[in-house]
């Protein structure tokens, strides 16, 4: 079992956040062309989703060990819908369902807070992402364009 804590950039494990960020190729596919994410680069990361007003959360497992990092976005700016920004696990470790236990707990803890939808965005070139968000019921709803110009697939489900 894993548990969403809480973190702030201020205090945030970069270390082993840079080591997850790192170790995803199809995360680092969506990114400018890093081959791996630096301490400094994680910090800047977080600090542009807090600006955004998203939360961050660390995936603990049971052993009090990093396995992955969640950030919520608890109202989106320019719509009503709370968003999923972020759900990694560290890509030595897929396929014992942490992903899925992670995407539980974002949900669960949306819905707690009277969330009765959730959004996200799919980058096009991540096409586990898409067959993994698509197995647990989000529907595509709109194509848009990242800041950076890249396409993504809004995908939508209704939390129950």
């Amino acid at each position: 079992m894993i548990s969403l804590d809480r973190i702030s950039s201020a205090e945030a494990p970069l270390e082993r956040l840079a080591a997850i960020f790192s170790s995803d190729p199809d995360f680092l596919e969506t990114t400018e062309g890093a081959r791996a994410f630096s301490v400094d680069d994680v910090a800047r990361y977080l600090a542009n989703e807090a600006e955004l007003g998203a939360e961050a959360y660390a995936l603990t497992s049971g052993a009090g060990t990093i396995v992955g990092v969640v950030t919520l976005l608890p109202r989106h700016p320019r719509e009503p819908h709370p968003w999923i920004g972020l759900l990694l696990v560290d890509a030595g470790l897929r396929g014992r369902g942490l992903g899925t236990q992670a995407a539980d707990l974002a949900e669960g803890t949306l819905r707690a807070r009277g969330s009765t939808t959730v959004r996200l965005g799919v980058h096009h070139r991540t096409p586990r992402a898409r067959a993994f968000w698509e197995g647990r019921g989000y529907r595509a709803v709109d194509e848009r364009k990242t800041a950076e110009g890249r396409p993504v697939t809004v995908y939508h489900k209704h939390l129950r």
